[in-house]
């Protein structure tokens, strides 16, 4: 009875030893690492028939039991305590085997050097069950690189092209010369007893002042006249320098006017002697 009694206070106090055949190893671990960086190691559990599982990383020195060092649970969650065991990597119950990669980070308030490190097994009661070979793995300070300047190329800046201005069209305004008003000379004719007035090109030259004197000398005669008595024609006109003058539209008026006057003053006395000597 006492032996049944002590068969089954281990079945209860330690399950997996009991019944299950357990192995657990690490692979993959660098042999330096920096201290702030999180790295991996692949990690393979054989057990037949073993519950639930509780896997931790640890760092330590060599011949210590002071375990520290940071394990990603399942929760994704960074943990570093020593209790509970059960705040690490949970994996379940498994039939035969199971491997897969876990994150593991150091310490910083740690400090630097050579360490070991291993995988150690918890069972849900919080006690170790198994622990993988161990690594020598040497932390180092990461060393912070220094970033030199480089100098910095200034853009040339490429000459801009200013616009030539185009040229602005002017307009040009052409006079049209005034016609001047054409001047006529006068003339008179002694035996046809005509005064003719021919137009005349204005010279370049200025026009003579001297006004012209135009003078008419009209024969009188008295009623006793006999028919055959002729009129004196006037005389032609007397013209200043030159055989051509210029004269006025206002002269020249004038002078035709003046000379139908006369002319028809001289018919007037004409018809008069000539009725006179019918009367006879």
């Amino acid at each position: 009875m006492r032996i049944l009694a002590l068969l089954i206070f281990f079945l209860f106090l330690f399950p997996d030893s009991v019944f299950a055949a357990l192995s657990l190893s690490l692979e993959g671990i660098p042999g330096e690492i920096d201290s702030d960086r999180e790295f991996t190691g692949n990690v393979s559990l054989t057990c037949s028939n073993c519950g639930d599982s509780y896997l931790r990383g640890a760092f330590f020195s060599p011949g210590a039991t002071d375990y520290f060092g940071y394990t990603q649970n399942d929760a994704g969650d960074w943990v570093n305590a020593s209790n509970p065991k059960t705040i690490y990597f949970h994996l379940p119950p498994v039939e035969s085997s199971w491997s897969g990669q876990l994150k593991f980070k150091f310490d910083q308030e740690k400090a630097t050097g050579n360490y070991q490190f291993k995988v150690m097994r918890y069972t849900s009661s919080g006690s170790k069950s198994g622990e993988t070979n161990l690594f020598s793995v040497n932390v180092i300070t990461p060393v912070t690189p220094t970033t030199t300047a480089s100098p910095t190329l200034s853009p040339i800046s490429s000459p801009t092209s200013s616009p030539s201005p185009s040229p602005t069209a002017t307009k040009t305004v052409t006079q049209t010369p005034t016609k001047a008003p054409t001047q006529f000379q006068t003339s008179v004719n002694p035996s046809t007893k005509t005064v003719a007035s021919t137009p005349s090109t204005p010279s370049t030259t200025p026009s003579p002042t001297n006004k012209e004197i135009v003078g008419i000398d009209i024969l009188s005669s008295s009623d006793s006249a006999s028919p055959s008595s002729e009129v004196t024609s006037p005389p032609p006109l007397i013209a200043g320098k030159g055989d051509s003058r210029q004269i006025s539209p206002l002269t020249l008026f004038g002078i035709i006017a003046t000379t139908m006057a006369l002319l028809s003053l001289v018919f007037w006395r004409l018809r008069k002697l000539t009725r006179l000597d019918r009367v006879k």
